[in-house]
């Protein structure tokens, strides 16, 4: 029994290596992990998991369930609320991680580095064979990536930022995390992840704006420096300018990104439904309602492209953004509790500017993605919100 910690430790450093490579392995290391909680049960009376943190999220998450058992659409949409339990769990098992918080952050380092390699191997071997490739569109890069870009590219945005924080703790091998830094930056840049540039550009003026102590003519000149490179690297990548829908003037710009861009008219749909019999304080009954009403809108707005029309009945695309789906399914209640959860759990993080930069990534990320849709997105939900309310949970499980 006394080896039964460092078993939970290592089974959990296996979940997060696991994460970018298989959708099995980490529901099964999620098991063990349980199985092995259940087995510290002499430590439960001294582990407090019942801290704002996991208070808030799991009031949000029975409010839902009890709003869907009232509407009798709990187990029709029960998939999506599996989960929200999921993100329970998780938070409830990190709880128990006794281990300094830098192995974790060590493991995301190595599985996102590895993942990072391999889709440039992969990447490299299919434009030798085929000769070239557009990184523009969005079905072909995906079908190559370990996954899909908007995933890959918070993925290594969230590597360059850990690695960034190693830095100046791992000093011995600093040459070879500079290194690998710029080779997650320039993949970054060539896979034309435009949420994920333009956040790590963000971090990096806030950086000079709020962290880095320098006089005001040297960061002017530092921000300068800074802007003229990224401007340079998305005007050297005929890929990124088309991803930023860019035309040759700025009503084609803007006529190209309706058409180009799905979240123009998913977005668009979601505003509608809102307006037509919607109850603002609950929101509409159930996912599969609103899924429905939105495909319905998608077939009624799409009418001069037959072929864009069936592929997004077909993909039934749901609001990609998690804001935006807590108050169509949960209306403003949901709405509150979710921006309540988020806001406790961000307010601690400037004063620590990597903790404040993982949590401004998992934050934008959110307002383009849908997480709670995707296993995939309820363990980086759970992950990233545990590093940044590290601090917070160790302090509630010390009283």
């Amino acid at each position: 029994m006394k080896h039964i910690p460092k078993i939970f430790d290592y089974t959990l450093y296996g979940l997060l290596i696991a994460l970018p490579f298989s959708k099995a392995l980490p529901n099964i290391f999620l098991a063990l992990l349980v199985v092995l909680l259940l087995l510290r049960y002499k430590e439960f009376k001294h582990t407090k998991v019942a801290g704002p943190v996991f208070f808030i999220y799991g009031s949000l998450v029975l409010y839902l369930s009890l709003k869907a058992v009232i509407n009798t659409t709990f187990l029709e949409d029960f998939k999506l609320y599996e989960k929200h339990f999921i993100v329970l769990a998780l938070l409830i098992i990190l709880s128990f991680y006794k281990e300094n918080i830098a192995k974790i952050k060590y493991s995301i380092i190595i599985s996102v580095s590895l993942a990072a390699y391999i889709s440039i191997g992969r990447l490299i071997l299919y434009c030798i064979e085929i000769g070239s490739f557009s990184f523009a569109n969005g079905n072909d890069i995906n079908s190559i990536l370990l996954l899909e870009r908007p995933y890959m590219g918070f993925f290594l945005l969230v590597n360059i930022i850990l690695l960034a924080e190693c830095y100046n703790s791992l000093k011995k091998y600093r040459a070879a995390i500079i290194a690998n830094i710029g080779i997650m930056c320039l993949f970054l840049i060539v896979l034309s992840a435009r949420l994920s540039f333009a956040t790590l550009v963000l971090l990096i003026f806030v950086y000079i704006f709020f962290y880095l102590k320098m006089k005001a003519v040297k960061k002017a000149a530092l921000l300068a420096g800074v802007a003229a490179i990224c401007v340079t690297a998305i005007a050297l990548n005929r890929n990124f300018i088309e991803r930023l829908f860019i035309k040759e003037d700025l009503e084609k710009t803007i006529e190209f990104a309706q058409k180009a861009e799905p979240r123009v008219l998913i977005w668009g749909c979601a505003y509608t439904i809102s307006q037509d019999d919607f109850n603002i304080l609950t929101g509409e009954k159930g996912y599969k309602i609103l899924e429905n009403k939105l495909v319905a809108c998608y077939a009624d707005n799409i009418t001069n492209d037959d072929e864009k029309k069936q592929y997004y009945i077909d993909s039934k695309f749901n609001t990609h953004n998690t804001f935006l789906d807590f108050f169509m399914v949960g209306g403003l209640i949901a709405l509150f509790l979710f921006c309540a959860f988020m806001l406790y759990s961000c307010l601690a993080a400037v004063k620590n500017f990597y903790t404040m930069a993982l949590a401004i990534s998992l934050i934008l990320f959110l307002f383009f993605e849908n997480l709670f849709h995707r296993q995939l997105g309820c363990y980086i939900f759970s992950i990233f919100v545990f590093i940044v309310n590290y601090r917070k949970i160790e302090t509630s499980l010390s009283k």
